[in-house]
């Protein structure tokens, strides 16, 4: 059995080598390395991120949503998954749940890039 110590670096490894995957655009290997550095560590939060965003791309908008929902959940400042959960709603067609989680990634992240379009999109009514 892995020790803790060895086992976040086995899934710090996967999540890395699932963020190159996705780099080059090969999201079959970025999904699949990204779910197993959730499976070794279920408070993977940037693994979680990566495996919606490649789930997003394949059309599974409702379980991309549960997974950026359950780093939501441990951790409420998460920018990114903030931002991309608002991406999900305005795709399933619910602007006003995305609207909030706009709002609350232009607080969060107020530098990022992406801050100023949250800030409009969360006031559209």
């Amino acid at each position: 059995a892995l020790r803790a110590p060895d086992m976040q670096l086995q899934q710090q490894a996967y999540y890395n080598l699932g963020r190159l995957a996705w780099d080059r655009g090969d999201l079959d290997r970025a999904a699949q390395l990204s779910r197993h550095a959730v499976e070794l560590d279920a408070s993977a939060s940037d693994a979680k991120v990566l495996l919606a965003l490649c789930l997003e791309r394949q059309g599974r908008l409702d379980e991309a949503a549960r997974l950026l929902e359950s780093v939501l959940a441990a951790l409420p400042w998460h920018a990114e998954a903030l931002f991309n959960l608002g991406r999900l709603e305005l795709l399933r067609g619910r602007p006003a749940a995305a609207r909030p989680l706009f709002a609350r990634f232009a607080r969060t992240a107020p530098d990022d890039p992406d801050a100023l379009e949250a800030s409009a999109l969360s006031a559209e009514k």
